[in-house]
């Protein structure tokens, strides 16, 4: 609003000639002017680049045309970036640390303090006139005709746009970068603080490193100021589009703080409604950060996305972090909210916490316990007690599976999550049967359809299974030893309860379309599709060598010599165990995250059951897969390209759901409903009738 200048400055010795800086290249002319009337370009020895960014480096190609022998003195890092600004030869002089360079009577001292705001960031200090060229340290858009700090009439407004500068250009690198710098001068004699923008500072120095203190939130020591306790903040910016998401961020925040308690103080924001100008602020001093969205045309909606935007991971990134929301169609927001919290590099808790539409009683309690279980890891704890419900029953924090205490012997029968991951569950089982004459019409023939249709059966219902395949059971039916055991014991229960029912009529190799549901004719339909595995647009996720985590498990043979697999969750480290116990795979997993999930709980477990170890498996987290290869994968991993040879790569990140099916059946019957979404096993969908009653139990199957 109140502009901005590029500051140059020349600096003469007595025996050599220093420019600072240059101007951004679409000034040059104005620039090259104003520098003849000081001195002539072909005179000057040195030009001094306390960093390359191309707003100060603009104009350097035009000063070397003019003058070869020109020297471009610069940090190691500098010298990186410059060859691919000036894209010609250039003389270079690399400085350290405190290393000096005379001009005869002037000798300059060079203090390198990266990533103020590029990570080539030097200052020089003058010796003798008591100078710092700081470049864009201590300077400020405000563009004043005095050109110097004591000319500046209106200093309210200059201190408002300095501290604009500062959040915007210093404020993401202020700790640890810009304490250091402070600390690298404070002791300093200065006369003059030769910036890079804004006013030339001449005056007021105690009065700027006043405020810079204070913005960067230390004491007149440069020690950070302490806040009062253990005390923890936690953030929630939300969109609340329909009052669904918006339900589920105060469940969250009551999880959150009765996890604290008292520890963790919690701030919500409706990004749309509520006052956001301490946001920005909050999202740099927070601990944790959980983001809610609904899905609207397929993604998040433009208010979180501009909160998202404007995060860093230089600052914001290591955080505990997570997403949440409502959804009506398909669901993305959470999880291309999940995927932008990582390339923040934030610790992302998981793959987030999704209701279709209106949450119910037990989704609130979901939601609540969602964020108690964000709360204890931000905090590093485990969640207090094991103790049972007046039910008896508790609930696994780690995969949602209801079950006995009494009958769980230490161990979730589900995932292998201890004790100390559960919390006491209320029994919903009901009485409530509504016993009708309708036909029901069952799409899919898996577990979750066949416990669907045995349960309309019970109720006298006419019932027809249809099932795309030839078989029922799905991956159920894989050959393996091991994999899905549990499951596969009661998928044979249910098949004989399914073939033993005179009232339901099974129909394999059938693909039921909109127009076999209408001949059908239904009074019910209920969709029980699942899911298929997830095929992120990765480069040369169709090669040949690629196989999906389910084909993987229905033909493991097809896994040759060394097996990558990328996904760190349970269905790839099962598959990974599985490999290398019975048919000898070198196995790697390639993982993203951080950590394995709840600190690999889940395979732990696994690995007991199969009688193996873990460390039988190369895991390798903080990894992101960047390309598939004929012969391997490249990965980023701290910050370097790393390659991972592989004859077969297995994808494993995750299922998406088969909406689609259901979409298109949706207007077929009088009444629709669709058994869960296999991404969010928690948030499963009944309906008025009790034939999808057990769909709690379906979902941790």
């Amino acid at each position: 609003e109140k502009g901005t200048t590029y500051n140059s400055y020349v600096l003469k010795g007595s025996k050599k000639t220093a420019i600072f800086e240059t101007a951004k290249f679409k000034f040059w002319d104005e620039f090259k002017e104003t520098l003849d009337e000081v001195v002539d370009v072909k005179d000057i020895d040195y030009l001094i680049m306390n960093h390359t960014e191309p707003d100060h480096a603009g104009s350097i190609q035009k000063l070397i045309e003019l003058n070869p022998r020109m020297t471009v003195v610069a940090s190691a890092t500098a010298h990186d970036f410059l060859p691919n600004i000036l894209n010609t030869d250039y003389n270079a002089m690399t400085v350290g640390d405190d290393d000096t360079l005379s001009l005869g009577d002037i000798t300059l001292r060079f203090m390198i303090l990266p990533n103020l705001h590029w990570p080539d960031t030097m200052i020089t200090y003058d010796e003798k006139d008591r100078i710092l060229f700081t470049c864009d340290v201590f300077g400020s858009h405000y563009c004043d005709p005095g050109i110097l700090r004591s000319r500046v009439q209106d200093v309210a407004s200059y201190e408002k746009y300095t501290k604009y500068y500062f959040d915007m250009i210093l404020g993401p690198f202020k700790n640890p970068y810009m304490i250091d710098a402070l600390k690298r001068v404070k002791d300093l004699p200065i006369e003059l603080i030769c910036c890079g923008h804004g006013p030339v500072l001449d005056t007021a120095f105690d009065r700027l490193f006043e405020l810079y203190r204070e913005w960067c939130g230390v004491d007149d020591n440069l020690e950070l100021l302490q806040t009062a306790g253990d005390q923890k903040l936690v953030v929630i910016p939300y969109v609340n589009a329909y009052g669904y998401t918006g339900t589920l961020a105060q469940q969250i925040r009551k999880g959150i703080e009765e996890a604290g308690n008292g520890t963790i103080t919690v701030r919500m924001y409706d990004v749309i409604h509520d006052d956001v100008s301490q946001l920005s602020a909050d999202l740099l001093a927070c601990d944790g950060l959980m983001v809610g969205t609904p899905t609207i045309i397929g993604d998040a909606l433009g208010p979180i996305w501009q909160v998202l935007y404007g995060m860093f991971p230089p600052v914001h990134g290591g955080k505990l972090a997570a997403a949440f929301g409502s959804y009506g169609w398909s669901g993305e927001g959470v999880p291309h909210v999940v995927e932008r919290l990582r390339q923040l590099r934030m610790n992302v808790m998981d793959e987030g916490f999704r209701v279709r539409l209106k949450p119910s009683e037990i989704q609130e309690l979901d939601a609540y316990e969602y964020g108690y279980r964000f709360g204890c890891k931000l905090l590093n704890k485990k969640p207090s007690g094991t103790v049972t419900g007046s039910s008896g029953l508790v609930k696994c924090l780690v995969c949602g599976a209801i079950f006995n205490d009494g009958e769980a012997n230490g161990a979730c029968p589900v995932c292998g999550a201890g004790p100390d991951k559960w919390v006491p569950a209320a029994d919903t089982s009901t009485d409530f049967r509504k016993d009708t004459d309708e036909s029901f019409l069952i799409v899919g023939g898996g577990i979750a359809g066949m416990q669907a249709a045995i349960t309309c059966a019970d109720r006298g219902h006419d019932v027809i299974v249809s099932e795309k395949e030839g078989e029922l059971g799905g991956i159920l039916r894989c050959e393996s030893k091991v994999p899905f055991k549990k499951h596969l014991d009661e998928y044979l229960d249910f098949q004989a309860k399914l073939i033993g029912k005179k009232n339901i009529e099974v129909r394999l190799n059938t693909a039921v379309t909109p127009e076999l549901a209408k001949e059908i004719a239904p009074d019910v339909i209920i969709s029980a599709v699942g899911a298929e595995p997830s095929m992120p647009p990765i480069p040369g996720i169709q090669g040949e060598n690629v196989l999906d985590v389910v084909s993987a498990y229905k033909a493991p043979e097809k896994c040759k010599g060394n097996v990558v697999i990328l996904g760190g969750g349970y269905s790839g480290l099962e598959l990974s165990i599985y490999l290398t116990k019975y048919f000898n795979r070198k196995c790697t997993v390639i993982e993203m995250l951080p950590e394995l999930n709840d600190g690999g709980n889940f395979v732990q477990a696994l690995a007991l059951k199969l009688e193996t170890k873990l460390n039988s498996v190369d895991i390798h987290t903080g990894t992101k897969c960047l390309e598939i290869a004929k012969d391997g994968v490249w990965c980023e991993k701290d910050g370097e390209k790393v390659f991972f040879p592989a004859d077969t790569v297995v994808v494993a990140l995750g299922m998406r759901s088969r909406n689609e099916v259901s979409m298109s059946l949706a207007l077929c019957a009088p009444e629709f409903y669709q058994i869960g979404d296999i991404n969010t096993p928690r948030n499963i969908f009944t309906t008025t009738d009790e034939a999808c009653q057990t769909a709690r139990d379906i979902g941790r199957i």
